[in-house]
């Protein structure tokens, strides 16, 4: 699960880069916890600004509903990667109420994404690259532990 966020947004060293966008979660312990949580906090602020818009048409209104979508969307990666770090210092209790955290947005980004898919889009979201690793459809009260 390597993302342009999780590797670059984090900002580990520019000589890893290369190495941590190919091999993502090998190198996340590397990338500071501070480094994630200011990124997650700077896409929480422009999601803030972003919200603040009032578009005046349909289009625009699909515009900013997807553009939220998007920037939750880029938030995921880097709280998997603070699990991840919490798992590895074995803080098991922050490490659970996270999962169970990550597990109920992750179902709401999820029905989310499959409410606005019609919008733009024929057929259904079987195809798409959300999908397109089967239908991982999160099990209901099943965590990581």
């Amino acid at each position: 699960m390597s993302t342009p966020f999780g590797s670059v947004i984090a900002a580990p060293p520019p000589k890893l880069r290369e190495l941590v966008c190919r091999d993502g979660s090998k190198y996340y312990a590397r990338i500071p916890e501070k480094n994630i949580r200011a990124a997650l906090a700077e896409v929480e602020s422009q999601r803030a600004l972003a919200s603040s818009a009032r578009p005046a048409n349909g289009s625009g209104q699909i515009l900013a509903v997807e553009l939220d979508l998007a920037a939750r969307m880029a938030l995921n990666p880097a709280k998997i990667m603070l699990w991840q770090q919490a798992l590895a210092r074995r803080k098991t209790s922050l490490a659970k109420k996270m999962a169970s955290t990550g597990i109920r947005e992750l179902r709401e980004l999820d029905a989310n994404f499959r409410a606005c898919w019609p919008v733009r889009n024929k057929g259904t979201t079987e195809k798409c690259s959300v999908s397109s690793v089967g239908d991982r459809r999160l099990p209901p009260r099943q965590s990581a532990f």
